[in-house]
């Protein structure tokens, strides 16, 4: 057995002769590496002592430390970017809605404004805020949030305590609506009796009416009758005066 170094993690690990000039695979930071042709493929056996602290660092651990730091500010720099840039493109978004939610509580709804301010506030959530306008609008928000929250319980409990009253209104609304109903019924009902004689009466009018014509009929036929009748005896009357 030899001993031979991982050039990326530096682990002094032991090796066959017969893996010399091969490519091999470290067993402790896996990285892949070709053997000198006087070594041997790494097999981890026994890890040899760490190196002391005070070590210089090598090329390939001073790039990641220095990508991390670069990978940071990236970072820190695109967050601070993305707050200026959300202030500055939900200005106006903001101020709208600031504007919509005075003139609510303004108008007397104060369910709108707190609905309105709870928009505001969500989009806001937890952003730290630079401009002045913005910090502004958060604290109206969230006064307004209360005012209209209190505005709301008043008007709620002032409709408890006139919900009796309303009820008894309708009450009595429906009570008169009933009785108007049953009078309008009582006179529809008398009318269409009235209706219903003065039909019959005309029937019985024009049925006595027939019944006259068909009496003076009789008459007139009965009193032709008894002029033919006292024609026929003038006539044998005058015959009988005439014989000797």
């Amino acid at each position: 057995m030899q001993t031979a170094s991982c050039p990326h993690c530096g682990t002094r690990l032991k090796v066959r002769p017969e893996y010399a000039g091969k490519q091999v695979a470290c067993g402790t930071c896996k990285a892949r590496f070709v053997l000198p042709l006087s070594e041997a493929e790494v097999v981890v056996l026994s890890v040899a002592e760490p190196e002391p602290v005070g070590r210089r660092l090598r090329p390939r651990h001073l790039c990641i430390a220095a990508g991390t730091v670069a990978f940071l500010g990236l970072v820190a720099s695109a967050a601070f970017l993305t707050r200026d840039t959300w202030e500055r493109d939900n200005a106006a978004q903001l101020a709208a809605l600031e504007a919509e939610a005075a003139g609510a509580l303004q108008e007397g709804d104060p369910e709108k404004a707190c609905t309105l301010c709870d928009i505001i506030l969500g989009l806001i959530g937890n952003r730290t805020l630079q401009k002045p306008e913005s910090q502004s609008t958060r604290e109206y928000a969230v006064k307004t949030k209360e005012q209209a929250t209190a505005a709301t319980a008043e008007r709620r409990a002032r409709d408890e305590e006139e919900r009796p009253k309303h009820v008894e209104s309708l009450e009595r609304a429906e009570t008169a609506a009933k009785a108007l109903e049953a009078e309008t019924a009582q006179m529809i009902a008398a009318e269409r009796a009235k209706a219903e004689a003065a039909n019959r009466r005309k029937e019985a009018a024009e049925a006595a009416l027939r019944a006259a014509k068909e009496r003076t009929k009789a008459e007139a036929a009965a009193r032709q009758a008894a002029e033919r009748e006292l024609a026929a005896l003038k006539g044998d009357l005058e015959r009988l005066r005439r014989k000797p």
